[in-house]
């Protein structure tokens, strides 16, 4: 995706072009176990990284965990019987960051 921005003072103006990357999709639960969680996702339109955030309520809270170059990642030392809640941005070779996938719901065995 590109994102146009135009910067101006009173001399001149210049109008800049930054690729955003897409936004993932299909971001799921591949794998539970009582210690640990496998997601997976789709990947993103000009994403080369993405960023992986937890949180352990639904609406605050998200910290970055992860930055992984693929489509999955393992969160592990987590603790049994716990829900977490994630989600993902992709990042692009120049350092911009598309749009947070949508919230999954994860829970650890007992």
């Amino acid at each position: 995706m590109e994102q146009y921005g135009t910067y101006s003072n009173s001399d001149y103006s210049i109008s800049v072009k930054e690729n955003v990357p897409g936004k993932p999709s299909g971001l799921k639960v591949s794998k539970t176990s009582k210690t640990s969680i496998t997601l997976t996702w789709k990947a993103a339109a000009d994403g080369v990284k993405y960023q992986v955030y937890r949180s352990t309520k639904k609406d605050s809270g998200y910290k970055l965990i992860a930055t992984v170059s693929g489509t999955s990642y393992t969160n592990s030392k987590l603790s049994a019987n716990t829900t977490y809640y994630y989600k993902i941005r992709a990042v692009n070779g120049d350092g911009y960051t598309g749009a947070y996938s949508g919230v999954l719901t994860a829970k650890t065995k007992k």
